[in-house]
């Protein structure tokens, strides 16, 4: 065989093999949501298909196909956020957004779409990026969102555990794509095209691979795109709403509330009947319309009113008796009734880790004995631990709160820590923690909206 034979015989060859291996590596596109079905499939997600792929013979099975067109998935909202399949009940759940499905695989029945948080799965935030089940422990399950991981407990009906990926997951990276259950009892992190091959005995990981090369033949997928929802809050407008309090906040220490609106601080006193107040709460809204019980008022930031204090600010939150704090915009400030100054200022989100900036409301409560304190913005709320401001401990709708809408402008609760005044516009609403609904309403009186 003359050289140039031999030469076009190796092109040929060269060419053939770079074809056949680019058709191999073509990308299946972004990965959504994967789990190991109760078939012992595993199923892979990205925006519009699925792909199914068996574990015996390590090859992917099926042809993509339109999630809308699937008999089997029928209803299925594309695009979705995570994918979980839960041995405890032998259901199927898909995540997106605030909200969740339940599937029934052999009736091949999806169920309505619920909130999440609210309807089920209480303490999972929104927007997640993954879920599985624990490979020891079906009553827990583990849910995934940016850096942070959350344990669900179905004994407990809530999220128990909150902690960082890094801590959790040594070795596992922040924004994963998907998290699935292997056959051989090891968990799969993926993130773009990348997997990390996670042993929960050793509690590490013990191999970092590609997909497509190392493992998961015929795979491969895109590296992942962040869409404006995994931040932790997505801004909402409210058009047609119109403000009414900037802020509102219990004075303890000289039993009144203190209201606040653009650069005016004022406040209406309580009054007492046998050294208790009436109905042994912050019953203010029942008797605001006294004219025997004056509002007085003052401008903000001079020496007689929050000395320091910035007008026209967005939320205000009490500690004990002697600390306020009070935030705008991206800022908090820390006012000292005892030196009557402002004595600290900083970033939220240094004190209240992934809190938003310009809230619309914020208030200290009581619940199961245990203090937290709320912040409110659009229709989201953000429950914190005030003893480790860094940890977020749940996020979710405010349609929680049943009855109240949004967006709210100022919050405080009464005397016992157990019921929220919301005021929204021209309205206030008390809510009970316990009863978890809405116990009375009324109107805010015009002299205290239009306070001079």
């Amino acid at each position: 065989m003359n050289k140039k034979r031999q030469f076009t015989l190796l092109l040929t060859l060269v060419v053939l093999l770079t074809s056949f291996s680019g058709k191999a590596q073509t990308s299946l596109g972004e990965l959504k949501a994967a789990f190991k079905a109760h078939t012992g499939k595993v199923y892979f997600f990205t925006k519009d298909k699925y792909y199914r792929y068996d574990l015996n013979n390590k090859r992917l099975e099926n042809k993509s196909k339109q999630l809308q067109a699937l008999i089997n998935w029928k209803g299925l909202p594309m695009n979705f956020d995570a994918s979980l399949y839960n041995p405890k009940n032998g259901k199927y759940y898909f995540f997106k957004d605030d909200t969740y499905y339940k599937y029934d695989f052999k009736k091949g029945v999806l169920g309505s779409p619920r909130k999440l948080g609210i309807e089920g799965w209480r303490g999972v935030p929104t927007n997640i990026d993954a879920a599985v089940v624990d490979p020891t422990d079906s009553n827990s399950i583990h849910f995934f969102k940016n850096d942070k991981t959350f344990i669900y407990r179905h004994s407990d009906g809530k999220v128990t555990f909150t902690n960082s990926i890094g801590k959790r997951w040594p070795g596992v990276p922040n924004n994963i794509n998907a998290v699935l259950l292997h056959a051989n009892g090891r968990i799969y992190f993926f993130k773009g095209n990348k997997y990390y091959k996670f042993n929960f005995q050793t509690h590490k990981v013990e191999k970092i691979g590609t997909v497509g090369k190392d493992d998961w033949r015929d795979l491969k997928f895109d590296a992942r795109t962040f869409p404006n929802h995994t931040n932790v809050f997505t801004p909402k407008a409210y058009p047609n709403h119109k403000p009414g309090f900037d802020a509102t906040v219990n004075n303890q220490q000289h039993n009144d509330v203190h209201f606040f609106k653009n650069a005016k601080g004022f406040y209406v006193q309580y009054k007492r009947i046998r050294g208790r107040l009436i109905g042994s709460e912050f019953s203010i809204e029942n008797y605001w319309n006294d004219s025997n019980n004056p509002v007085k008022s003052a401008r903000l930031g001079s020496p007689s009113s929050y000395d320091g204090v910035l007008t026209h600010f967005d939320a205000v939150i009490n500690e004990g008796y002697r600390y306020y704090h009070f935030f705008k915009g991206s800022k908090y400030y820390t006012w000292d009734s005892k030196v009557g100054e402002v004595v600290k200022r900083g970033n939220i989100k240094d004190k209240w880790s992934r809190l938003p900036s310009n809230l619309d409301a914020a208030t200290f409560v009581i619940e199961n004995g245990k203090k937290f304190v709320y912040f409110f913005k659009g229709d989201m709320y953000f429950k914190y631990n005030p003893k480790n401001t860094n940890v977020i401990k749940q996020w979710g709708y405010t349609t929680r709160f049943n009855g109240v809408p949004a967006p709210v402008d100022a919050a405080r609760t009464n005397e016992n820590g157990d019921v929220i005044i919301f005021y929204s516009g021209s309205s206030y609403y008390k809510y009970d923690l316990s009863s978890k609904k809405v116990v009375a309403k009324g109107k805010i009186p015009a002299r205290l909206l239009n306070v001079k």
